[in-house]
């Protein structure tokens, strides 16, 4: 049987974000089911090498078919992007992937979003193919780009994203969203609590792929670790972005109320990073330490190599909805307490009861729970963090959700006579 799966912004580990598709076609296979993945040749998550002259471009990756659709280069999040995304979703309406590149027909067809355009060519290659047709939600979209561009909700791009996003809600057969809030949102537009699907993201207990083998940069950063190790007899880790959604501007704040004795290791890249710098020096915060950012397998032992986790988020009525985000699971797989400094309910944290909980924007309220927690006797934390290891093995598997999702689109009656 045959999955598509449109998704704009599709990789795999060679190319970089984003997995989801990668993970999910490679836990298909396990189940002898092909997945195919829709993606855009050019977006900002990927490593883009050169441009595609073809229209649409047929790749293996790992034996997962990967097809890749023409777009333009584009940088941050202006007109160009908005280009590339109308690009995507006009070629995707202008080919015939089964007789352009020999693919067996779909029996499920899987519209991601962020942006919902592509589901014009999704709907229609339902019709085509006599398929079930999906709508998965990521983001909730206008929302995400009206609270974090700040532009009216009556914006001409607001307007048309709504009007495809209630396109969606009517014509798919399932609504699934790695979002474990959605639901209220998703009735109050009207859709029925039988085509709900809650798919959070997902991990991997061990990835042993070439792709995620160490690098040789990695070495540095890791020997960085080390010295700080040895000098704190409690480590504080963080491994991500440090973009404006982070808010890590509160964990540094947080720090100059925490004892000296304990370190905060910020681990990754992004535009505020020099900015972030600057504030812990301008606090003389030496026990505030930035490294570079590393492959997967290398944050992974950073990781193991702390003592607790933290996170951290600006608070926003998107996060309402919840939220799914990967570098948690990658702290609960390794066994790690978590501290969770976002105002978002229902969070895997409080679910699997692995750390504590701080939805404060508050520097002080953050820095006490960052005290209370590396105050608990050894047992205790060592308890949290297994709660959390079990958690993520029992619900956040992708061998786990790749079963789930495909019993649940096998509930959808078959459409192809």
């Amino acid at each position: 049987m045959s999955i598509w799966y449109l998704h704009h912004y599709a990789g795999h580990p060679k190319v970089g974000m984003s997995y989801r598709p990668y993970y999910l076609a490679r836990a298909m296979k396990d189940l002898h089911q092909e997945m195919v993945v829709f993606s855009a040749s050019f977006h900002h998550l990927k490593i883009n090498e050169c441009s595609q002259k073809d229209r649409i471009v047929l790749e293996y990756v790992d034996g997962i078919p990967y097809c890749w659709i023409k777009t333009r280069a584009y940088s941050g999040n202006g007109f160009g992007r908005i280009i590339n995304m109308f690009q995507f979703a006009f070629i995707l309406l202008l080919i015939n992937p089964v007789k352009q590149l020999g693919l067996t027909k779909p029996r499920h067809i899987i519209v991601s979003s962020a942006h919902p355009f592509h589901i014009l060519a999704g709907w229609l290659y339902a019709k085509r193919y006599k398929a079930s047709l999906s709508f998965e939600i990521r983001d909730i979209w206008p929302l995400s780009i009206i609270e974090l561009l700040g532009i009216s909700r009556f914006h001409p791009l607001c307007v048309l994203i709504k009007i495809f996003e209630k396109f969606a809600f009517i014509v798919s057969d399932r609504i699934i969203s790695v979002l474990p809030n959605a639901w209220p949102y998703l009735e109050r537009n009207g859709v029925k609590p039988n085509d709900f699907f809650y798919l959070p993201n997902g991990t991997l207990e061990v990835d042993d792929s070439e792709s995620y083998a160490l690098k040789e940069e990695d070495d540095l950063v890791l020997k960085a670790m080390e010295k700080i190790i040895d000098s704190y007899p409690k480590v504080i880790f963080y491994g991500g972005g440090h973009g404006v959604p982070n808010n890590l501007e509160l964990l540094i704040e947080a720090m100059r109320y925490v004892p000296s004795k304990y370190a905060l290791v910020l681990v990754g890249d992004g535009q505020l990073k020099p900015k972030l710098k600057a504030l812990a020096q301008s606090y003389k915060l030496r026990n505030v330490f930035f490294l570079d950012k590393v492959s997967k397998s290398a944050i992974m032992l950073l990781i193991r190599m702390s003592e607790i986790c933290i996170i951290s988020a600006h608070k926003t009525p998107l996060y309402q909805y919840g939220v799914s985000m990967n570098k948690l699971f990658d702290y609960m797989l390794e066994s790690k307490p978590v501290l969770f400094a976002i105002d978002s309910p229902n969070s895997v944290i409080e679910k699997s009861k692995c750390g504590i909980v701080l939805a404060s924007e508050n520097a002080i309220d953050v820095a006490e729970g960052i005290k209370d927690m590396l105050e608990l006797p050894d047992e205790n934390l060592l308890n949290m963090g297994e709660r959390g290891r079990d958690f993520v093995l029992k619900n956040h598997l992708f061998s786990v959700l790749a079963r789930k999702l495909l019993n649940e689109l096998n509930k959808i009656e078959f459409k192809g006579g």
